[in-house]
């Protein structure tokens, strides 16, 4: 009964808990009268912050009517006060600003509020949030939640996007032209794409501590690697994570320690033979030795530096394993192998 906003009861509380099954727009009041209706507020806190806000409660009354909240379009701020529950912001439809965080929050419904272009809700306990009807955000602070997924597809004209802390184990930018900050760092992300067409406006972007993130796709591979440095040493940028095995991690085992190498792109399809190539110690101080796994007829191998110089190159014969040495200043470098067979790169951190 999506006409139907009000239903006249007896009691509200009763109502509220245990009548249930009533669409997300329909509340129950003991006066149904649309003069004076008034907004249900179960928060004690939030409740008195409302009624506290001359700009909010224009008639001074202990209560928010619907009239009041709907005519508001500012910005309800009532951050750190103890807030458990924001049941009544539905009824604020035109409000612009949200800024709840530093609160106990463990839910947050602002889907009936299309008109919010900022919402700050960080440090609470918050498990979702659906931001699919707020297509006028441009910045939206859910670091520090307890948040699974976020859907930002509908968000367009998003320009700050903090989302780090959180249980986000995917997050897909695509949408997102706007973007010029992002922190979704220390999440659970194993996927993340970058891919709007306007990386070059990201002027922050901090990815760090994903330790499943092996892959971010991006517009392009070279501007990326040379501006984002706010990413773990295994991550690395594609433009098409898909297509590569970004994500493969081998293991190789030395005298002191066992280590991993971190497989970055493979340029060919037909280089599944070459999936035993490792490279350790990894991190190093200069050596590195090679492990193509296997013996093979001719090997050209190329090191390049994170601005794309070569600083190595090298040929040889019917071999399965060489040594490098790596004399360039601490740093990340890609050492690209050439097989008869095709051609994949490995990611090296010199100490």
């Amino acid at each position: 009964n999506s006409s139907l906003t009000c239903i006249s009861v007896d009691n509200v509380t009763y109502s509220t808990t245990n009548w249930t099954n009533v669409d997300s727009g329909t509340s129950f009041n003991t006066n149904c009268n649309i003069s004076s209706l008034i907004v249900y507020i179960p928060d004690a806190n939030f409740k008195a912050y409302l009624v506290g806000s001359a700009s909010i409660n224009t008639n001074g009354d202990a209560e928010i009517q619907v009239t009041e909240a709907s005519a508001f379009s500012g910005v309800i701020n009532c951050p750190n006060m103890n807030i458990a529950d924001l049941t009544g912001v539905e009824a604020f439809v035109n409000l612009r600003q949200l800024k709840c965080y530093r609160n106990h929050l463990t839910s947050l419904d602002v889907r009936q509020n299309p008109n919010l272009v900022m919402l700050h809700c960080a440090n609470n306990s918050i498990g979702s949030l659906d931001v699919r009807q707020n297509t006028g955000l441009t910045r939206l602070f859910c670091s520090n939640n307890s948040i699974s997924s976020l859907d930002v597809s509908q968000n367009t004209s998003l320009e700050k996007l903090y989302c780090g802390y959180t249980q986000l184990s995917s997050l897909n930018l695509v949408n997102n032209p706007s973007l010029d900050v992002l922190d979704c760092s220390s999440s659970q992300l194993s996927s993340l794409n970058v891919k709007n067409g306007n990386n070059t406006a990201i002027a922050t972007f901090k990815a760090r501590n994903n330790s499943n993130l092996l892959c971010i796709e991006v517009d392009d591979v070279a501007y990326s690697t040379t501006n984002w440095a706010d990413i773990d040493a295994t991550a690395t940028f594609s433009v098409n994570c898909g297509a590569n095995p970004t994500a493969r991690m081998g293991t190789v085992a030395n005298t002191n320690t066992t280590v991993k190498s971190y497989l970055i792109s493979d340029a060919d399809n037909a280089t599944q033979n070459l999936m035993d190539l490792s490279a350790y110690p990894n991190p190093t101080r200069s050596n590195l030795t090679v492990d193509f796994g296997k013996v093979y007829e001719g090997v050209n191998i190329q090191v390049r530096n994170l601005t794309g110089q070569i600083i190595l190159t090298k040929s040889l014969p019917n071999t399965s394993t060489t040594n490098l040495e790596l004399e360039g200043a601490a740093g990340v470098y890609f050492v690209t192998i050439q097989t008869e067979v095709g051609t994949q790169t490995l990611k090296v951190i010199k100490e």
